[in-house]
Formats: C-alpha cells, structure tokens, sequence
C-alpha cells in the first residue's frame, strides 16, 4: 500500500469544517505516512468527479487531484465511474516543442474551443500514455484528510504500483540533472543519456479570457486550471518515460537534494506546477524503493560550474544555456555534465561515511 498527499483548495475549508461538525469526518488517532497535524477519517466513501473536484456524501470540494503519478492516477480515474473531462489530450504534444508567441495564442484558442464543449463522463484516463501504464487499484476507503498549520490535505492510498519496464539493458549508476529548459536529465555510466523535454510555458491574459468567453467566468476559470493540468500532464508523460529507463537500467541513483525555499520564486513555482517538485520528492523515491533500487539525494552546489572531466571551473554560454565552457576551450553539454558531477559527489559522500 502508497499514499499520496495532495493539498486541498483553500476555497474547500468553509466545507470541511462543515463536514468535522456533522460527523462525515471524524478525528481519528492514526499515522499516515507523510502527513502531520489532526487526521480524520471518512464516514462515506469519496467520489472522484473531475480532474480538479471530489465529493465526500453531499459535498464537493476542490483540489488537483491530477497530480499523481502516472499509475496512481490512472488507478483513480478508472476507479471513478463519475469522472467527467474534457477533450484536451491533442493538445499535449505541442507543448514539449517550442512555441513562439503565435503559436501559443493559437494554441489558446484550441483549448478554449475544446472547453466550450461539454465534459463527457469517460473513466479513462486520456492524459497518459496509457501503452505503458498499468492502473494501480485505489482503496477509496484508506481515504484520509488531515489538518496543519498549511491546510487541509486529502491522503490517497493505492495498492503497489506495477511499472512496464524495458529488458536488455545494463545497469549502472545514473545521475540526474534537473531543470526548466530540459526538466531532467539522466546520464548513466554506460554512457546512455536520457532527457526528459522541457515544457512551454503558456500564459493567458484576462484580456485574452474576456475576448475569447466573454461574460462566462465558468468557462475562464476552466481555461486558467486546464493550462496547469496540461502542461503537468505533458511534463508527467515525459518523467513518466524516465522512471520506466531507470527502473528498467539503474543499479544507484543519485539526485539533486533542492532546497525550495532557498531557490528563486521562479523556478519553484514553475517546478511546482509541473510536478518536478514531486518527482524529486515522492515519484521517483517511492518507485525506487519498491523496485530495490538505492538512491541517494546530494547537495546540488558548484554542480553546474565545474567541468567532470578537467575539474576546472567553467561556465554557461551566455547565448545557449545548454552549452558548458570548461575551462579548457572545449564546449560540453551543460546538463550532462552536471549529471555526470552529481554521480562524482554521490559517490564521494559514500566513500567518505563508508556506504
């Protein structure tokens, strides 16, 4: 059994506390994994409306429950025959390519065209690359909602999650690079480099909503959630790939320990909402754990600034990111020489304490 904890909306807390007063949720004296605070069980079982809405006996309450990884949350839409969505997924694709300004007006237009329509009720998980996804059964009645000085939370539990994985590939230790421009960047010690795309970042203005729904807030506030559901999504199916190559090929992960509060806004927040935030932290930890694969989070400082191959410090082209000056006049690929340095401090701290 796994479980996930997802933030509920603030706009729902008027409802959970009318939910505590009438005893459909009651105070319980358990441990959830993850969680902190008072902790509450349900008296009726939830049931998942929509990417963004759940319902505990009359009420409905808020909160992004797309969020999940890949195999949870196709477990939660199968298991949800009220779901309804929208038909959105065509616009996944072209948000890991790059988009000038035209191209994302144009791209607006298609969502807000696709949102005019009608929500079907189809519990299938549309979002997801589903060739390579195996439902992990929901267990609705492990449902638990908790309280802290953050806000209420919704914990889902989900029976362990089967990952496809990909057979004839040496294992190696691997190192991972994480950013905006490529979300992640794997590099094995047999040389194999995998990179999950960067996704466009796509911005709608309130003038843009009232020229294209005028007068229908229902339909703009759909446009404003359904722009952070599918750039989650498209980020989701590129990590999804990732998590199936390192399950499938790694023998010791080693990743960036990113402390949140001491990077820029910018990047926590556009991290947040792609879910990076939650791979580093939950995904890929839980999916190693159970596939017995060791992993080890590593300060992240000077990774990016000095060449693995000379140890002289360099720098970033100031015209291409991607690109890594390394101090010897060679150019190298910036990411990949981070991974590649994030192996090398991995390792250096299990030496040094005997792992």
């Amino acid at each position: 059994m796994i479980n996930y904890n997802l933030r509920i909306l603030r706009e729902s807390n008027y409802v959970l506390h009318s939910l505590v007063q009438s005893g459909v949720l009651k105070q319980v004296s358990e441990n959830v994994p993850g969680a902190s605070g008072t902790v509450f069980k349900l008296t009726e079982n939830p049931d998942v409306l929509s990417h963004f809405q759940f319902k505990i006996g009359q009420q409905t309450l808020q909160a992004q429950l797309y969020v999940l990884p890949p195999e949870e949350y196709a477990g939660l839409v199968t298991a949800s025959p009220r779901f309804a969505q929208f038909d959105v997924a065509h616009l996944l694709p072209a948000l890991t390519q790059p988009m000038d300004s035209l191209g994302k007006e144009a791209w607006l237009q298609q969502l807000v065209q696709a949102l005019q329509a009608e929500a079907q009720v189809t519990p299938a998980p549309h979002l997801l690359a589903d060739q390579h996804v195996t439902p992990a059964p929901w267990v609705p009645e492990r449902t638990r909602i908790f309280q802290n000085d953050s806000g209420w939370f919704l914990s889902l539990f989900f029976e362990r999650a089967t990952v496809q994985t990909i057979s004839g590939i040496e294992r190696s230790a691997v190192g991972i690079d994480v950013g905006l421009n490529t979300l992640a960047v794997a590099v094995h010690r047999t040389g194999l480099v995998h990179r999950a795309a960067g996704i466009s970042e796509v911005c709608i203005t309130a003038n843009q909503l009232e020229e294209w729904c005028p007068g229908d807030h229902h339909t703009q506030c759909e446009v404003q959630r359904h722009l952070l559901l599918l750039q989650h999504a498209a980020a989701r199916l590129e990590l999804q790939e990732m998590v199936r190559l390192l399950l499938s090929s790694a023998s010791f992960v080693y990743f960036e320990n990113l402390q949140y509060p001491n990077c820029s806004r910018a990047f926590a927040r556009r991290s947040r909402e792609l879910g990076l935030r939650d791979f580093l932290m939950c995904w890929l930890p839980k999916r190693l754990d159970a596939a017995g694969i060791r992993w080890q989070r590593v300060p992240p400082e000077h990774t990016s600034q000095f060449c693995n191959l000379t140890h002289l410090r360099g720098e970033r082209d100031s015209s291409n990111h991607k690109r890594f000056l390394n101090g010897n006049g060679t150019i190298v690929d910036a990411d990949v020489n981070a991974a590649h340095n994030i192996i090398a401090v991995g390792m250096a701290y299990r030496l040094e304490r005997g792992l």
